[in-house]
């Protein structure tokens, strides 16, 4: 028996798209392309770069009066990028990487200030080190980490620190491939494993690997061969295990031994920007594009464009947002006081007030014929199948092993239009790869079918 699959990516949610009352409003800054925001009350903070003619310097600004005027922290510094900053949401702790002055700057020199940014001092160790991003500990901010670029001949060959006391001493943690055509990596934090983080790494002579340490990076265990070896990993807030790899919008729910896509919803995957957690619901997340601001829950995954947002000034040619930017950028931030979310663009800062109340997803009427990836996938024993129908249809769901015969019929009957959940047991079945096939016939005899593998393993 022959069957044909066509795949779908990740699963389908509503999250209504938010704040279509009322229009974005600029903040501020409209010369300066913003590459990180940090908002607190009428207190604005803004890491940025100046691609475009303008008066203004390159630098790290802040605002006290919800961006009417503004002033540049980081000033002794000189001009150079903003290239990547970090705020304590507690104290007056800043740590700074500031790039030099001309061109478009993607690595720089790492600063700490620990009165807000008044007075600066260079991270001694890593001094003569080029630094293009940094992160901290979401339990321990005394934990720091900070990924050297360091441009060879042959390519780049990326380096990862760690800093256990608030960055006195450093330690090189980065014991993964690399060649004489350098090695670049991507790395980030678990953020539901304090002790955990991963590591994509791809050798410069066509090696793609993907790592996780269980030890803060003493030691790697190799896991995998990505799909890719993307410029961002981002861990999920609330699911273990998961982890995002941008901008090709790849999926991990096994710590990356297997990797789906993330982008139903989407145009298309070429124009990813930032990722960013409403503090409000920790299962709600934002994805930033140069087509707009999109929204989803995290489970299933559905992105929406937010209103009026495909009209910010995301993208001018040259002078915008470069791929090199992607995994720097932490440019959305939502004030939880205010209930108004601030994005950073190309041309300044813009503000939109959000609604509190989500529809719930009953209220969804899909509007295309979609079979999602199952979930989980591997799985052991139990997964579930999601599908949408757009009009209402006579609908089979048959599981298949590899070979082609039948192992059950999991839906056979009439459905409304709408989405649906189909629990499928594997504790009968060994290991293995089957096929899931769902057929939908219309009233008027018209007939759509498609198909998704998934992996039992025991």
């Amino acid at each position: 028996m022959k069957t044909k699959i066509i795949s779908f990516s990740l699963l389908l949610f509503l999250i209504t798209p938010q704040s279509n009352a009322q229009e974005w409003e600029f903040v501020g800054l409209d010369s300066l392309l913003i590459k990180q925001l940090y908002v607190s009350g009428d207190s604005i903070w803004a890491a940025n770069d100046a691609r475009i003619n303008t008066n203004m310097i390159a630098g790290l600004y802040k605002s006290t009066n919800k961006g009417s005027s503004w002033f540049q922290l980081d000033s002794t510094l000189g001009d150079g990028t903003a290239v990547n900053f970090y705020k304590d949401s507690e104290r007056n702790l800043f740590y700074l990487v500031k790039g030099m002055s001309g061109g478009v700057n993607t690595a720089g020199t790492l600063y700490k200030s620990t009165d807000g940014g008044e007075y600066w001092n260079v991270v001694q160790q890593l001094e003569n080190i080029d630094i293009d991003w940094v992160g901290i500990s979401h339990v321990n901010e005394n934990e720091i980490y900070a990924r050297e670029s360091h441009y060879i001949i042959a390519g780049w060959y990326e380096t990862i620190y760690r800093s256990t006391d608030g960055g006195t001493y450093w330690q090189e943690i980065t014991y993964l491939p690399a060649s004489s055509h350098g090695r670049k990596l991507t790395f980030n934090l678990s953020l539901t494993d304090s002790n955990k983080l991963y590591a994509a790494v791809d050798d410069g002579l066509g090696g793609k690997y993907f790592y996780s340490s269980t030890n803060k990076g003493n030691t790697w265990n190799y896991i995998s061969e990505p799909p890719a070896v993307e410029q961002e990993l981002i861990s999920d807030l609330t699911i273990p295990n998961r982890v995002f790899m941008f901008p090709g919008y790849h999926l991990t729910e096994d710590d990356g031994y297997s990797w789906t896509v993330a982008s139903t919803g989407l145009p298309d995957v070429s124009s990813y920007l930032s990722f960013y957690y409403d503090p409000r619901d920790k299962t709600t997340f934002y994805n930033l594009r140069k087509d707009g601001l999109y929204v989803s829950k995290n489970d299933p995954i559905y992105w929406q464009l937010i209103e009026g947002s495909n009209n910010l000034p995301l993208n001018i040619g040259s002078y915008g947002f470069i791929y090199e930017d992607i995994g720097e950028l932490r440019n959305v931030f939502i004030d939880t006081p205010s209930n108004v979310i601030y994005v950073g663009t190309a041309k300044g800062i813009y503000k939109k007030n959000l609604i509190t109340e989500m529809e719930e997803q009953k209220n969804y009427e899909p509007s295309n014929f979609i079979l999602n990836q199952n979930f989980p996938n591997p799985f052991n024993p139990v997964t579930t199948i999601s599908y949408a129908i757009p009009e209402e249809s006579y609908i089979n769901l048959t599981v298949y092993d590899i070979l082609g015969n039948e192992i059950i019929t999991l839906v056979k009957e009439a459905k409304l239009k709408g989405e649906y959940k189909v629990r499928f047991d594997g504790t009968k079945l060994t290991s293995g790869v089957y096929l899931y096939i769902l057929t939908a016939e219309t009233n008027d005899g018209y007939k759509r079918k498609k198909g998704g593998k998934m992996l039992l393993l025991k």
